[in-house]
Formats: structure tokens, sequence, C-alpha cells
């Protein structure tokens, strides 16, 4: 994966709003396609999202800073 999701780090999506990573999972799973690499991540008003890595980061650039 070109660009790391770790906790703490900021997001935008392509639509304009912020997002901060809580945590990735699933990185210890034995089937990846059963179980894909997670991230859990909240919005402004602490509102919680999930999605996969790849789904994640298709629509989302990071914020240096």
């Amino acid at each position: 994966m070109e660009t790391e999701v770790r906790p703490g780090t900021r997001w935008q999506h392509r639509n304009g709003n912020y997002y901060r990573v809580r945590m990735v999972v699933n990185e210890h799973a034995d089937d990846p396609e059963r179980y894909p690499l997670m991230v859990i991540y909240i919005d402004k008003q602490q509102r919680t999202w999930c999605k996969s890595v790849a789904r994640f980061l298709a629509g989302m650039t990071p914020v240096v800073g």
C-alpha cells in the first residue's frame, strides 16, 4: 500500500469532509479475503465509520501537518 493508514492520521474525503483514523483492524487475520483490512475512522461530530482500506484510500487524501 503506497499511503500508510495509521491511527491518529487525518484525511480529507473527496466531498471535503475531514476524518481521523481511530484504528486499522484485521491486520492479523488468517484469511484476508474473508476478513479484509479495515479502517475505523471518525468525523468531527465523533460519528464512527468503517471501510476496507482499499475503499478508504479510493476516496481520501491524507492531511499533512
